[in-house]
């Protein structure tokens, strides 16, 4: 029950009708050659719409608003682990100024992208970004009961009132940042931390049909990562039945980590979660 420090990073997907603004890194930049999305690290202080922003303005000159949130991955990048959130934005006659850090840039579609030297999640990226079967975002049901060796999991819980009506969700992603399944459940009246604990209990249920070796846990929570890592102990009695439920399920599992992610970055989780009680309120 290791828990993870990850770079938080940003992506931005702009696009001109079926193409997407890919950058090539300059010669006297980091990773010289290989081209890229624009983004960059998200700094201290900033949320990731901040960031996303300034990277774009800074690297093509561009002040693009209404950027919208397309999705989060996590995947590692030489040996350390990444967290991004990628936003898009269309936009139908951009003028590109670029920074030093990139010399030519190129709009990509289905047919081209894969002749450029861009590192593999990018490449993944691609592939699902120009599927005509799977789009972005899409559940692909066909995948649903297939063995997955690593999954990554997003989970939130909620409540208005706190305590007051309450729901959790989750999202169970494939290694390779594949969205396989989405959901969560009423809890009726309870509170935040109840709800963030049983979206954790709920999402290792689920995950049981994909056979993983490795369950990768992506929290908002802080308390409950670091109760969950160990780091805290549990004071609150009302949460000691749903505790020890999870330490069953975990046992189930060969490995299995908690890590913080900051609330931009668990945007699906959340939407789950706001969208049962937008149903229940109705």
């Amino acid at each position: 029950m290791a828990q993870s420090s990850q770079t938080l990073i940003v992506r931005v997907i702009i696009r001109r009708g079926g193409q997407v603004l890919v950058l090539r890194r300059s010669a006297t930049a980091d990773r010289a050659g290989f081209w890229e999305l624009p983004g960059g690290h998200v700094e201290p202080g900033e949320s990731a719409e901040q960031a996303a922003a300034r990277e774009c303005r800074e690297e093509t000159g561009l002040k693009l608003d209404n950027l919208k949130f397309h999705h989060t991955s996590a995947y590692d990048y030489q040996g350390q682990p990444r967290l991004s959130i990628a936003f898009s934005v269309d936009s139908h006659s951009p003028k590109v100024k670029l920074s030093s850090e990139h010399d030519t840039f190129d709009w990509v579609n289905h047919s081209n992208y894969s002749n450029k030297n861009f590192e593999k999640n990018y490449l993944d990226f691609f592939s699902k970004y120009f599927s005509k079967d799977v789009k972005p975002g899409q559940i692909d049901a066909k995948n649903t009961t297939a063995s997955v060796a690593k999954l990554q999991i997003f989970t939130d819980g909620g409540s208005r009132g706190n305590p007051g009506p309450s729901a959790s969700g989750y999202v169970i992603l494939a290694g390779n940042e594949q969205i396989l399944e989405t959901g969560g459940e009423y809890l009726g009246i309870t509170t935040n931390n109840q709800a963030e604990y049983q979206a954790v209990k709920l999402a290792l249920e689920r995950a049981a049909k994909y056979n993983p070796q490795k369950i990768e846990l992506f929290i908002d929570s802080e308390l409950v990562v670091k109760q969950m890592n160990g780091q805290y102990k549990i004071k609150n009695r009302d949460l000691w039945p749903i505790h020890s439920g999870i330490k069953e399920l975990m046992a189930e599992y060969p490995d299995v980590t908690f890590t913080h992610v900051r609330r931009e970055f668990n945007k699906l989780a959340d939407a789950e979660v706001n969208q049962i009680l937008d149903e229940q309120a109705a």
